[in-house]
């Protein structure tokens, strides 16, 4: 009779789990595939690492980190759009700030940084494209229009 309860509650948990996993997909959308891209790129290397979601590190203040994982250092930002060059250096500036205030926080240089645009212009993904290589940054590139 219990192993019974317990295979149901068991079956039930697992049901749980793979709802909210779902649920996690559709809201986090983007930014949920980007951290698995980036852990199956560490995997190649050799490297494992969980790539945590929306972190907030105290580093002057609290600062949110799209993507992040402590050991080996990872930052990432993500963007749903980027329209323009403005705006493409704009992130990049602020993706050096978030590894700045990472590294500061965990007194640790950066493995990885990550940079996932969602949506880009084809003329700004080009762009992107080269500015991500110049400063050795990791891009993640959904759909060009």
């Amino acid at each position: 009779m219990k192993d019974s309860y317990t295979s149901r509650i068991d079956e039930t948990f697992r049901e749980i789990r793979r709802i909210l996993t779902e649920i996690l997909e559709e809201v986090s959308g983007f930014k949920y595939r980007a951290a698995r891209e980036v852990e199956e790129l560490l995997e190649k290397r050799g490297v494992h690492c969980d790539i945590w979601l929306d972190v907030r590190l105290p580093a002057d203040g609290l600062v949110k980190i799209d993507l992040y994982c402590p050991q080996p250092l990872v930052v990432g930002k993500v963007a749903v759009s980027l329209i323009d060059t403005e705006e493409v250096e704009e992130a990049l500036t602020q993706l050096r700030k978030l590894a700045e205030a990472a590294e500061k926080s965990r007194k640790a240089k950066t493995y990885l940084a990550v940079l996932a645009v969602e949506f880009a212009p084809r003329d700004v993904a080009q762009y992107l494209r080269k500015r991500a290589e110049e400063e050795g940054i990791h891009l993640i590139l959904g759909r060009e229009y």
